[in-house]
């Protein structure tokens, strides 16, 4: 009997892992940024218009049953206007924002608090993270 090989034998969590997708936020910006192609010119439609769409902000927090809470992504924040600077923010511009998007909101949803979190994953190496 031959032994199973393939990433459905590697890729898969310990028995016990919990995973939550947390809503850190909205964002809008010119489709461009979110569809190949988004508001391309043709010869025959020269001015297709600007058309702007929604993005959700998402982090995710990992239970694993050996390593804790993990958490991947850590949103906009409150402050991400200001943060991120003028530039971004005027193309992925914060829409429908309320406090319950904050991060520690979103945690707390969870049954866990902020100061839980024992790894922290981000795909911004310069991002800060502050769980005091």
């Amino acid at each position: 009997m031959s032994t199973p090989f393939g990433l459905d034998t590697i890729n898969q969590a310990p028995a016990g892992t919990k995973l939550w997708l947390l809503h850190c936020g909205n964002i809008e910006a010119d489709e461009g940024f979110f569809m190949r192609g988004g508001g391309t010119s043709t010869a025959s439609n020269p001015d297709p218009g600007v058309t702007r769409r929604k993005g959700v902000i998402i982090s995710v927090l990992i239970e694993h049953p050996t390593e804790g809470l993990i958490l991947f992504e850590t949103g906009g924040g409150e402050n991400y206007p200001e943060v991120w600077g003028a530039p971004l923010n005027d193309i992925f511009a914060r829409c429908d924002y309320t406090p319950d998007h904050e991060l520690t909101a979103q945690i707390k949803k969870t049954g866990h608090e902020i100061k839980d979190v024992k790894v922290r994953v981000t795909s911004d190496p310069e991002a800060s993270f502050d769980v005091t």
